[in-house]
């Protein structure tokens, strides 16, 4: 596992490929030739790298992938940061491009489910239980939940609707 990690992000991040098969992502692979086997596999991830590489050395940010309910053509703007040559660090741009937007989709996700919740929570009388946020955690969201539904008669599935209505706000990312 951790050598496909380590050589994904080798391949990610522009590691030099080597006709010897001493390059960085055939060392992190401990394969000779993974390298160039993957870039050809992966060839519009690739892409999608180079893209963003130009973008931001253009224009010293990147974009999140576009929220159609705000604008359906531009995500949201994040600046990267210059070296002291003038360009951008060829690992930033892709990984704030991706990882900005499960950040983006995460913050979206924890207002709705916050509404909801504080809709649920105007209908119960006893605090101890109502439904709280407890901690976002990368792409986690951590819930505290009563330990039985108690508006009105007991339900037979406990919490399972309100666990399924906070599924389907978080999906709408």
């Amino acid at each position: 596992y951790q050598w496909t990690k380590n050589g994904d992000f080798a391949i990610q991040y522009g590691a030099v490929d080597r006709a010897d098969g001493n390059g960085t992502a055939d060392k992190a692979f401990h394969k000779k030739g993974a390298h160039a086997l993957l870039r050809s596999r992966f060839s519009k991830k690739e892409a999608l790298n180079q893209h963003w590489i130009k973008f931001a050395n253009k224009h010293g940010y990147v974009e999140t992938m576009p929220d159609k309910s705000i604008n359906p053509r531009r995500g949201y703007p994040l600046l990267c940061q210059r070296t002291q040559w003038g360009g951008v660090k060829p690992t930033i741009p892709l990984s704030y491009h991706v990882q900005g937007s499960a950040m983006w989709w995460m913050a979206r996700a924890m207002v709705r489910v916050y509404e909801y919740l504080q809709d649920l929570n105007s209908r119960i009388k006893n605090a101890s239980q109502r439904y709280h946020i407890v901690m976002q955690v990368h792409d986690e969201l951590v819930l505290d939940f009563p330990k039985k539904y108690t508006e009105g008669a007991k339900q037979p599935y406990g919490n399972l609707p309100v666990i399924k209505e906070v599924m389907r706000l978080m999906e709408l990312g």
